[in-house]
């Protein structure tokens, strides 16, 4: 029991940096109170590497620093605890892209059906969890919007851009995993 405790808060930790970050590529409004306690409880490492390391456009370079120093450092736990054993530098750095960019996928997925479900069940739903995830699936499936036309009422975007993660999960993220021998600690499963 105490394995999966330890992995689950790593995740959870590593899972809010992550989140911030979606948060930041999709343009998120704060004002939603989760996206509001995101930034608050991730702000306690991004606010000291805001100081050396700018913003670019949208995009805050800390908070992509701050998301790879806790994944890596949830690595560096997770494998002392449980295996005795150190891991390289470059090893922990490409196993962090690569966890990350796999959380970032596995994110997008579940705020795409999320959005999809609520869609049938509560159209009209404020709850903060639906905000955040029809938030942030805006932008990539309103650019799909533009080049998908909606068939009889049917929108196929959010179909379209949920196979588009499963086949990037797939290819580009199982292909990183296999190459770098990436483990599936830190995952959400798609």
């Amino acid at each position: 029991m105490f394995p999966l405790l330890v992995k689950f808060l790593f995740t959870a930790v590593i899972l809010l940096f992550v989140l911030r970050i979606a948060c930041q590529l999709s343009q998120v409004r704060f004002h939603n109170r989760l996206v509001f306690w995101i930034v608050q409880l991730t702000d306690i490492l991004i606010r000291p590497a805001r100081k050396f390391l700018p913003g670019w456009k949208y995009f805050d370079l800390s908070t992509l620093l701050a998301g790879l120093l806790v994944t890596s450092i949830s690595y560096i736990l997770f494998f002392y605890l449980y295996y005795s054993i150190t891991l390289p530098f470059t090893r922990l750095l490409l196993w962090s892209v690569v966890t990350m960019l796999s959380l970032l996928i596995d994110i997008y997925f579940w705020a795409t059906l999320i959005t999809v479900l609520l869609s049938w069940i509560a159209p009209f739903s404020m709850h903060p969890v639906a905000e955040l995830a029809k938030q942030l699936i805006h932008m990539p499936v309103g650019l799909l919007r533009r080049y998908v036309p909606s068939l009889a009422g049917l929108d196929f975007s959010p179909m379209i851009f949920i196979l588009a993660l499963t086949l990037a999960d797939s290819i580009v993220v199982s292909s990183l995993r296999m190459t770098f021998h990436v483990p599936l600690i830190f995952s959400l499963g798609l």
